[in-house]
C-alpha cells in the first residue's frame, strides 16, 4: 500500500500541473483566437487524435498491464518492451500514410491544410511517446518531472507569442512541438531496455487488437462527435462543445488519478491470484471515485454559468449548457473506469469491455445523426452522455461476477448527494439574494467558498463521511504535534 500512496501523490500531482496549466491556457487562448479560430483547431486535432490512437493499438492501456507483470523480469521486460515499441512504430508508419493521402486528396481539409500538417507531425512523434512503459514499472516520478516541464515551456511559449487571432498556426505549432520535446525526453531511457533479439510479436497480436479496437470504438463517440459537430455545421459549435467537454475531463482527471495508479499493482495482484488484496483495492476505488465525484458533478452544474464566462469568457456563453449537460460525466466515466481499468483489464477480460464500448458507438451513431443537426452543440453533448451512461451499465454487467465481494456504501453516497444538492445548489441561490459583487469574479470566489465550506462541515462533522475523514485525518497527521488517527474507510 505504501507504494500505491506514493505513486498515487505523484499523479495527484501530475494531474495538478495538468489542471493548473489548463485554467491558465484555456481562458487565455480562447479570448485570443476566439470561437470560430479555436473550432478550427478544435477541427483539425479531432481527426489527428482519432489517427494517433488508431496508430497505438491500445497499446497505452496493454502496456501498463504487461510491463506490470514482467517488471521485477530483466529479460522478459526488455523483450516485452521492444516488442510493443516495435508493433507501434510499425502502425504509425502504416497511419502515416493514410493521413497523408486523406489531407492531401481531400478537399474538404485543404482549408485547414497547415494545421493537418501539424497533426501529421504529432501523429509521427506520438509512437515514442510511451507514457504506458514508465507507469508499468510505477515510475511516476519521471513521468510526473517530465509532464511539468514541458507543460511549463508550452504555457510559457503560448503567453510570450500568442497574441491575437491570426497566431491560431502557432498556438497549434507550440503544443505539437511538445510531443516532440516528450519523446525525446524519453528516448534516452529506451536505450537500457530495447533488444532485438527473439521477439515475438505474433503474441501480442489478439489482445493489442482487442485494445486497439475498444480505443478505435470509443473514439467514435468521444473524439468524432467534435468532427461531425464541424463537419456538418459551423466551426464555432465545435468550440463551444469541446471547450465545455475539456472543462469536464480537467475535473475528471484528479479523480481517474486514482484509477490509474492501480492498473499496475492490480494486474500484479490478479497475476499472482491475491483475492483479498483485489477486493480491498476495488472497495476503495469505488467508494473514493463516487464520494470525490459527486461534489465536482453539482459545482460544475450549478456554476456553470459563471465558469464558462470566468473561463473561456463571454462569447462562449453557448457552452454552458453544454456543460450543465456533460457535467454528470465526471460520475459516469469514474464508475466506467473501475469497470474496464480495474476490473475487466486486469483480469485479462477486454473482449467484454470492447463489447460495452460497441454497444455505445452503435447508441452514439444513431443519436449523432438525429440530434447534432437539430440541436448541434447541445446534440453532441446529450449524445455523448447517453452514450458513455450505456457503456458503464454494459460493462457493469460484465464485471458483476468479479465486484461480488466489493463492500460499496450507498448509504454515504446518498446523503452525499442531498448534501451536494443544499450546499451548492441552495447555498448558491441563498448567497445570492443575500450578496452581489460588482465582479462576477469575487462574485464567484466568494459563492465557491463558502458553498464548498459549508459542503466539507457538514460531510465531515454531521454526516461523518468515512472517506472524507480518511483523507482529512491523513492531511491532519501530517502536521506537527498531531496524533494518528484510525483509518475510517473501512467502516
Amino acid at each position: 500500500m505504501a507504494s500505491i500512496k506514493r505513486n498515487l501523490v505523484f499523479n495527484i500531482l501530475l494531474t495538478t500541473s495538468q489542471v493548473a496549466f489548463a485554467l491558465i491556457s484555456l481562458p487565455y487562448v480562447s479570448r485570443v483566437l476566439g470561437p470560430f479560430q479555436l473550432g478550427r483547431v478544435s477541427f483539425a486535432d479531432s481527426a489527428t487524435q482519432y489517427f494517433i490512437i488508431c496508430a497505438a493499438l491500445g497499446i497505452p492501456i496493454y502496456g501498463i498491464r504487461e510491463i506490470a507483470k514482467v517488471k521485477n523480469d530483466k529479460q522478459q521486460l526488455s523483450t516485452t518492451f521492444s516488442e510493443l515499441l516495435l508493433i507501434q512504430v510499425i502502425t504509425t508508419v502504416i497511419l502515416f500514410v493514410l493521413y497523408f493521402v486523406l489531407i492531401t486528396f481531400t478537399s474538404r481539409f485543404h482549408a485547414e491544410n497547415t494545421l493537418f500538417h501539424l497533426g501529421l507531425l504529432q501523429l509521427t512523434l506520438s509512437a515514442f511517446v510511451t507514457d504506458w512503459f514508465f507507469q508499468g514499472m510505477e515510475n511516476y516520478v519521471f513521468v510526473s518531472i517530465r509532464a511539468f516541464i514541458i507543460r511549463f515551456i508550452s504555457i510559457l511559449l503560448i503567453l510570450l507569442l500568442v497574441k491575437q487571432n491570426s497566431d491560431v498556426y502557432l498556438y497549434y505549432a507550440i503544443w505539437t512541438g511538445s510531443i516532440v520535446v516528450n519523446a525525446l525526453m524519453s528516448a534516452p531511457l529506451y536505450f537500457k531496455y530495447i533488444s532485438l533479439k527473439h521477439l515475438n510479436l505474433k503474441r501480442h497480436f489478439k489482445p493489442v487488437f482487442t485494445f486497439f479496437s475498444t480505443r478505435v470504438v470509443t473514439s467514435v463517440y468521444v473524439i468524432l462527435l467534435s468532427f461531425f459537430v464541424g463537419y456538418l455545421e459551423n466551426k464555432s459549435y465545435v468550440a463551444y462543445y469541446t471547450s465545455a467537454y475539456k472543462i469536464c475531463t480537467v475535473s475528471l482527471s484528479f479523480i481517474l488519478a486514482f484509477s490509474t495508479v492501480l492498473i499496475p499493482k492490480l494486474s500484479e495482484y490478479y497475476h499472482n491470484n491475491k483475492l483479498d488484496e483485489i477486493t480491498k483495492l476495488l472497495s476503495k476505488s469505488f467508494n473514493v471515485m463516487i464520494n470525490y465525484s459527486l461534489p465536482l458533478v453539482f459545482v460544475l452544474m450549478f456554476f456553470s454559468s459563471a465558469l464558462v464566462r470566468i473561463l473561456l469568457g463571454k462569447q462562449f456563453a453557448p457552452s454552458s449548457p453544454d456543460l450543465i449537460l456533460l457535467s454528470p460525466l465526471i460520475l459516469v466515466i469514474s464508475i466506467s473506469n473501475i469497470f474496464s481499468m480495474n476490473v475487466l483489464t486486469p483480469t485479462g477480460k477486454e473482449n467484454q469491455y470492447l463489447k460495452a464500448t460497441f454497444v455505445g458507438m452503435m447508441v452514439s451513431l444513431l443519436l449523432v445523426f438525429i440530434l447534432i443537426p437539430a440541436l448541434k452543440d447541445v446534440g453532441a453533448a446529450i449524445a455523448l452522455l447517453i452514450t458513455e451512461c450505456v457503456v458503464c451499465i454494459v460493462a457493469g454487467y460484465y464485471s458483476r461476477h468479479d465486484i461480488r465481494g466489493v463492500n460499496i456504501n450507498y448509504r454515504v453516497a446518498v446523503l452525499n448527494v442531498a448534501n451536494c444538492i443544499i450546499s451548492f445548489g441552495a447555498g448558491k441561490y441563498i448567497l445570492g439574494l443575500i450578496i452581489n459583487f460588482s465582479s462576477m469574479y469575487i462574485q464567484f470566489i466568494v459563492q465557491i467558498a463558502v458553498c464548498g465550506i459549508l459542503y466539507l462541515l457538514i460531510e465531515l462533522f454531521l454526516l461523518k463521511n468515512p472517506f472524507l475523514l480518511e483523507s482529512y485525518y491523513m492531511i491532519k497527521n501530517k502536521m506537527p504535534g498531531t496524533k494518528e488517527k484510525p483509518v475510517l474507510s473501512e467502516r
